[in-house]
């Protein structure tokens, strides 16, 4: 057996020496943590298996200690924690103890961390699927987590990041000529992550802005009228009738404020027409 003999604070560590039944001595420095899960203090004995887990536990406190604060600092993947502790020259069997304690604290998520991962990069970065996907399996993150993480990416909201992306850009091609401003945009877009059909469809439904350096407004009003004969011959109503419209033009690239006034005046118009 072993005795605790004694326990002094340094900083945020503590130095605690063992005492054994021949008299020998061991003294380990070891976070408060580790102090408090063994729940040492003066004169405390522990069975020889008890101090050989604690032994074990101390040789990868100081990495563990480490590893938590990195962890909490720039969240991780298992797989980048990994990466880190081994850069450290942290042993494999150790390095697997660290991972599994940071996992059952939740530092470690890799579930969470690829949610948290696709709402930042596509809501506040624009990025494509692609993009995303191939990034988040860099980051060891599995198929099926990027595939449940990536759910949360509707094509309604793809069209969206589209067309702030295609804003963005397009004040830097306006001296170009149109086949040249065609091809900078869609590499552009393709760059971001985003589906090569979708891409070309999408520069192509807007094709008109190079060509002629017309605005949104004046390109809409013909394809409004054509989404209103569809959205009629499809016999919709009120909210689906105008729900119908606003996809369809944002399918054609128009952003939602030309689309909301276009509707506003189209609705202006056949008010005109009736004699209101």
């Amino acid at each position: 057996m072993v005795k605790v003999k004694s326990l002094s604070p340094s900083k945020k560590r503590y130095s605690v020496a063992f005492v054994r039944d021949d008299d020998s001595e061991s003294v380990f420095d070891v976070s408060e943590d580790l102090v408090v899960e063994y729940r040492l203090l003066p004169g405390k004995v522990l069975e020889d298996f008890a101090f050989r887990s604690f032994c074990q536990a101390a040789e990868t406190d100081g990495a563990y200690q480490k590893a938590l604060a990195y962890g909490i600092r720039f969240p991780q993947t298992v797989k980048g924690m990994k990466d880190y502790l081994f850069a450290r020259s942290v042993s494999p069997d150790a390095v697997e103890t660290i991972v599994a304690k940071l996992e059952k604290l939740k530092i470690l998520d890799d579930e969470t961390y690829a949610s948290l991962y696709v709402e930042d990069h596509f809501r506040n970065r624009h990025e494509g699927k692609i993009r995303i996907s191939f990034d988040l399996k860099q980051k060891g993150i599995s198929g099926d987590r990027i595939a449940k993480a990536l759910e949360a990416c509707t094509s309604h909201d793809e069209t969206v990041n589209l067309n702030l992306l295609f804003d963005k850009k397009l004040s830097s091609l306006r001296d170009k000529p149109q086949q040249k401003s065609m091809m900078l945009m869609s590499q552009f877009l393709l760059s971001r992550g985003y589906d090569r059909d979708k891409v070309e469809a999408f520069v192509s439904a807007r094709s008109g802005i190079f060509a002629g350096r017309v605005s949104d407004e004046e390109l809409i009003v013909g394809d409004y009228r054509e989404a209103v004969n569809q959205a009629n011959r499809a016999g919709l109503k009120g909210r689906e009738w105008t729900d119908r419209i606003i996809h369809r033009l944002m399918q054609k690239g128009y952003r939602y404020p030309a689309i909301k006034k276009q509707l506003e005046r189209g609705e202006s118009d056949e008010r005109q027409d009736v004699g209101i």
